[in-house]
């Protein structure tokens, strides 16, 4: 997925929407049909809601909310679908081997993968390309000079 700051993400989704926790947010988004993506409301508790979409009001929101939308995995085709975001990284590394030496074949295993969210450099660390599982991009927020790498709509 994909997060983007200051930003919101259309109506709420049919049924209960809102959530403390925003693994459990995403979690009840991707089985939802109506569900397009999880917005964090920091006038309401800072509590995650699930909104139908269908576009990301991006750099938008007039009270400093933050959205995380699905990214779709019939996307996940090649390296032209993918953004960069300097001084970024996401959270967490995938499951198995996550390290790799170059770009293109970390972004070729993370598109077969189902707990890998983007690609994070680390170049504190022989500036290897690592598997992330994120979700959320953490935008400009890298204290060590990470650049990331999210599938792009």
């Amino acid at each position: 997925g994909s997060s983007g700051i200051n930003a919101e993400y259309g109506g709420y989704s049919s049924g209960v929407y809102a959530f403390g926790d925003l693994s459990e947010a995403q979690e009840q988004c991707a089985l939802r049909n109506d569900c397009g993506g999880v917005t964090q409301e920091p006038y309401n508790d800072h509590r995650f809601t699930l909104r139908k979409g269908p576009a990301l009001q991006n750099e938008q929101s007039p009270s400093g909310e933050t959205a995380w939308v699905i990214c779709d995995s019939a996307k996940r085709q090649g390296v032209e679908n993918w953004c960069s975001f300097e001084d970024s990284y996401l959270y967490t590394y995938s499951s198995g081997n996550y390290a790799f030496e170059n770009l293109s074949d970390a972004q070729k295993e993370c598109a077969l993968r189902r707990d890998c969210g983007g690609i994070t450099q680390e170049p504190y660390n022989n500036n290897r390309y690592t598997l992330r599982r994120g979700p959320a991009l953490q935008n400009e927020q890298s204290p060590s000079g990470e650049t990331a790498w999210v599938l792009c709509d």
